[in-house]
């Protein structure tokens, strides 16, 4: 927990979506995982430790950048890889 007060907000969102589409995902090949519970914003930054804010922020530009598809009524499909890279890449 210590650990992860030093991450950044993406890396913090990113472990956090990870963490739920590891054992809930359904994997669907090429390394994407579809997330079908509906997740809220609210429930992602109670995980994170973030704001509701910031994860608005962080959802919407992972979508742009193709990180994440879907919605939170839908459901995600999330890009494993590239979603590991930015829950890593600024420990």
């Amino acid at each position: 927990m210590v650990a992860s007060s030093f991450l950044t907000v993406r890396a913090r969102v990113g472990r956090a979506l990870l963490q739920l589409a590891r054992p809930l995902g359904e994997d669907l090949g090429s390394g994407r995982i579809r997330l079908r519970h509906k997740i809220s914003q609210s429930d992602l930054a109670a995980m994170a430790g973030v704001a509701r804010e910031s994860v608005s922020r962080t959802i919407n530009e992972w979508l742009r950048q193709k990180v994440l598809e879907g919605s939170a009524r839908t459901g995600y499909v999330v890009h494993e890889a590239k979603l590991k890279g930015e829950a890593a890449a600024e420990e």
